[in-house]
């Protein structure tokens, strides 16, 4: 994996290298391919940047490693926070995080939330209560999260793959951890840890940070699906769409109102290169 990684970092910095040579503009690498349609709504058009895509954070950290190296200016990274803030980890300057843990979670604090959700529940959830909504959901969010950790800090190998939280949720939002942990256990072999030690965990480990920073946001949405559809029965999209929806709705004054947003001005201003649409800035 570590070799694979590095391979593709190289192919990466190198197709960076290239570009460079021929355009005098800024260039975006990015995580994902949703990263690539949801970030370069944002960014200058073709040929003022280019956004490339690294295919995952490793790759990205790793390819902006070599370009550091090769002394390349004018590129920006952008990637998930993930767990990094929580355990103290910081990134090379050329290199920003979305705010809280992962773009979802950062769109779950902007306008884009409120109108997804009452668009998702066909009306049936009004504007006074999405805060509230939002709030109890990311607290539980936090606690599965709170797991996820334990579990790569641990190298406890629980697979949480295939398993929807949304399937716990009760509607007075009530989560089933119980049971959630249960599945996770039985969904493979785990080399550490019981249901009593992953109970604790998922109230007692880093309650010192705040839950977007903890909140994953594939938990988060499957949970908001789910209420959506407890709230209002048929109407829920699933997940996944839910998600695309989420991230076509955070549109330029969303994006302006972000911590990114104002990181991203100050690369801009310290480099001397321009990433971002007016709309879209802070400057």
């Amino acid at each position: 994996m570590v070799l694979r990684t590095s391979q593709s970092a190289i192919t990466v910095a190198n197709e960076v290298s290239m570009l460079r040579a021929s355009m005098i503009g800024a260039i975006l690498v990015v995580e994902g391919i949703q990263d690539v349609r949801l970030y370069r709504k944002f960014a200058l058009p073709i040929p003022h940047s280019r956004t490339i895509l690294a295919d995952g954070k490793p790759t990205l950290v790793e390819a902006m490693r070599i370009l550091e190296k090769r002394e390349t200016k004018g590129v920006l990274g952008i990637c998930d926070a993930d767990f990094d803030r929580v355990l103290g980890f910081s990134l090379q300057a050329d290199i920003q995080s979305a705010d809280h843990h992962d773009a979802e979670i950062m769109i779950a604090y902007s306008n884009a939330f409120e109108q997804v959700l009452i668009e998702a529940s066909n009306g049936a959830i009004e504007s006074e209560m999405v805060n509230q909504i939002r709030d109890s959901l990311m607290e539980i969010a936090a606690r599965i999260g709170r797991l996820r950790l334990w579990n790569k800090m641990s190298d406890a190998r629980v697979t949480f793959k295939g398993i929807d939280a949304g399937e716990f949720l009760s509607a007075d939002f009530t989560f089933d951890l119980h049971e959630y942990v249960s599945k996770i256990l039985e969904n493979g072999p785990s080399t550490k840890g019981d249901i009593a030690e992953l109970l604790e965990v998922a109230d007692s480990h880093y309650t010192q940070m705040g839950v977007s920073d903890l909140a994953v946001g594939h938990d988060f949405v499957s949970l908001v699906n789910s209420h959506v559809e407890i709230i209002n029965p048929g109407t829920s999209p699933g997940r996944e769409v839910l998600e695309k929806m989420l991230r076509l709705a955070f549109d330029s004054a969303s994006f302006r109102k972000t911590e990114l947003s104002q990181a991203i001005a100050k690369w801009e201003e310290r480099t001397g290169f321009e990433v971002l649409i007016e709309e879209a800035s802070q400057v």
